[in-house]
C-alpha cells in the first residue's frame, strides 16, 4: 500500500515580519479535505492544511528527514513525508502558509464494498516540536 501513496506538498510563506507573533511549536488547521466519496484505487484524496510557526524552522532539506505525518486510523498505519525547508536555517522568522497533500488513491481494508477512512495529521519542526494533531475525514471509499 505504501507504494500506492505519493505526496505533493506545496508551501507558501506569507507575511514574515516583526509584527507577527506565533508560538515556536508549529500549529496546523484543516482547510479542506475531499472529495467526500472516492472510488477504491482510482480517485485521489486532497488534504489542505494551514500552518503557522513562530521561529520558521518548519521544513527540512535533508532528503531522509520526515516531518509530515499522516495516520490512517482504520489500520493505525502512519505514513511519513518530508516538508521542504520553508525559511532559511537560522533565520528565526515567523511563517505561515498552506500545505497540500494529495493521496493518489486508497483501498478498502475491511473486505466490504465500502468503508469510511479518517486520517490524523501532524507536523514536527527542526527543533522536534510537534504540532497539534488534526482529524481529517471521514472519506467514504467505495468499490468501482
Amino acid at each position: 500500500m505504501r507504494k500506492l501513496l505519493s505526496i505533493l506538498i506545496l508551501a507558501v510563506v506569507w507575511g514574515c515580519g516583526e509584527d507577527v507573533a506565533f508560538e515556536e511549536s508549529p500549529t496546523i488547521d484543516l482547510v479542506k479535505i475531499g472529495p467526500s466519496t472516492v472510488v477504491e484505487l482510482q480517485d485521489s484524496i486532497y488534504i489542505e492544511i494551514s500552518y503557522e510557526d513562530g521561529d520558521g524552522d518548519l521544513g527540512e532539506n535533508a532528503p531522509d528527514a520526515k516531518n509530515f505525518f499522516l495516520r490512517d486510523e482504520r489500520i493505525d498505519l502512519t505514513y511519513l513525508y518530508r516538508i521542504s525547508e520553508l525559511a532559511p536555517s537560522g533565520s528565526d522568522v515567523p511563517i505561515k502558509g498552506k500545505l497540500i497533500l494529495i493521496l493518489p488513491n486508497t483501498v478498502i481494508t475491511n473486505g466490504s464494498t465500502q468503508e469510511e477512512v479518517t486520517y490524523s495529521i501532524w507536523v514536527k519542526d527542526r527543533a522536534g516540536n510537534k504540532s497539534n494533531t488534526l482529524t481529517a475525514g471521514p472519506i467514504t471509499v467505495v468499490q468501482p
